[in-house]
């Protein structure tokens, strides 16, 4: 699901030789307290999948917000509400765990996500930056 996008394609991996990078990097994720792997499954299959990551913070009076990564769908599943449904389980989740805010960010060249979560209710209120601070 990660590689099944224009952006996807340019940065992921479906070789079976750089399989071990995914599950090192999902095993790091299963021992951090603060960060968590759902998926969304239909009939024993993983149809959809997001990372939720609780980030403590200073702003806003101290309140912890909840950054969401790595929302997918499979393309055959896509327009079905599976999205809207991972969406609000991530919101329902983030407020179980104390959160008073819920950010994603979303690639500039993405323009059917940007009206998917606009139409869940997330606004453009501000503007992402990245550096890549591997060489290779």
């Amino acid at each position: 699901m990660l590689w099944d996008d224009e952006q996807g394609r340019k940065r992921e991996s479906v070789s079976q030789d750089q399989a071990s990078t995914y599950l090192s990097a999902l095993e790091l994720i299963e021992c951090d307290p603060n960060s968590q792997v759902f998926v969304a499954a239909i009939d024993d299959a993983v149809v959809g999948c997001l990372q939720l990551t609780v980030i403590p913070g200073l702003s806003y009076r101290g309140v912890k917000r909840a950054l969401v990564e790595d929302v997918r769908v499979v393309k055959s599943h896509r327009g079905h509400g599976i999205g809207n449904q991972m969406l609000a389980f991530a919101e329902a989740k983030a407020t179980e765990l104390g959160c008073g805010l819920i950010e994603l960010f979303v690639h500039d060249g993405r323009s059917d996500a940007h009206r998917f979560y606009e139409n869940a209710g997330y606004s453009g209120a501000h503007r992402g930056f990245r550096k890549n601070l591997n060489s290779g």
